[in-house]
C-alpha cells in the first residue's frame, strides 16, 4: 500500500522462518540510502531535527498527510489493512483486535489498569479520569504507520527523506496513535505526547512488566 502510494519504502525480496522469543519471520529487503533520524544531540551518526528548513520535514508531513487521506473498508474499525488483528509493541503480547469501534478499542486499552504503581487512591482515580478523556475526544480512524519512531525514518545527506522502515504495526487507528507512539520511548524528545495517552500507559504499565518477566522466564 505504501509503495503503491509513492511513499519511500524498501522492496521485500523474500521472507523465511526465524524462530526466537520475539520474531517468527525474517524478511530480506533492499537497502536504501540514508541515516537514522534520532532524538539525540550528542552523536555525529544521526540526523538532528533542529533546522525547520530541512526538506525532510515537509516531505514527512506530505507522506503522513497522504496516508491520512486513504479510505478504510471498515470506517469505524481499529484493525489491520485486511480487517484482521494488528501488531503493536504498545500492548501486552504485541497483538490486539480487531475492534469494531473506538469504544471497544478503548475498553481493551484500559482493561489491564492497575492501581499498584500509584501512591494513593486519589492519584489513581485522577489518572483514570485523565485516561478516559480519550473516549470523549472525537478521533478519526486513519491509516497509521504504527511505529513512526525516529529510528524508523531515514534521511539522506542532502536532508531529504529517503525511507520509512518497519511497517509491521500499520493499520487503522485513532489519529492520535501515530504521534504518541513516536513519543513513547523519547519522553524528553521533541515529539508531542498526549496527556491522556500517558495516563493510559501509567495505568497499564504492570501488564508490560508482566510480559517482560514472562519472556525472560521462557
Amino acid at each position: 500500500m505504501a509503495g503503491a502510494a509513492g511513499l519511500p519504502v524498501p522492496k521485500v525480496i523474500c521472507c523465511g522462518e526465524h524462530i526466537n522469543n520475539f520474531q517468527k519471520v525474517s524478511i530480506l529487503m533492499t537497502r536504501l540510502p540514508g541515516i537514522e533520524l534520532y532524538n539525540v544531540t550528542n552523536s555525529d551518526d544521526v540526523v538532528q531535527p533542529e533546522d525547520d528548513e530541512d526538506p525532510w520535514l515537509e516531505e514527512l508531513r506530505t507522506c503522513v498527510s497522504s496516508m491520512r487521506c486513504w479510505q478504510s473498508s471498515w470506517p469505524e474499525a481499529v484493525c489491520s489493512p485486511l480487517g484482521t488483528q494488528i501488531k503493536s509493541s504498545r500492548v501486552p503480547d504485541h497483538v490486539m483486535g480487531p475492534f469494531f469501534n473506538l469504544d471497544d478499542f478503548y475498553r481493551y486499552l484500559l482493561g489491564p489498569s492497575s492501581s499498584r504503581t500509584f501512591e494513593s487512591k486519589v492519584e489513581y482515580e485522577e489518572t483514570v479520569l485523565r485516561a478516559k478523556k480519550l473516549q470523549k475526544d472525537h478521533q478519526r480512524i486513519v491509516f497509521t504507520h504504527g511505529d513512526l519512531k525516529a529510528h524508523n525514518i531515514l534521511v539522506n545527506d542532502d536532508g531529504h527523506l529517503s525511507n520509512f522502515l518497519d511497517w509491521e504495526s500499520r493499520g487503522w487507528y485513532p489519529e492520535y496513535w501515530e504521534f504518541t507512539t513516536a513519543m513513547r520511548f523519547e519522553r524528553n524528545g521533541w515529539w508531542f505526547q498526549l496527556d491522556s495517552d500517558r495516563a493510559v500507559n501509567n495505568l497499564t504499565v504492570n501488564s508490560y512488566i508482566f510480559l517482560v518477566t514472562r519472556g525472560d522466564a521462557t
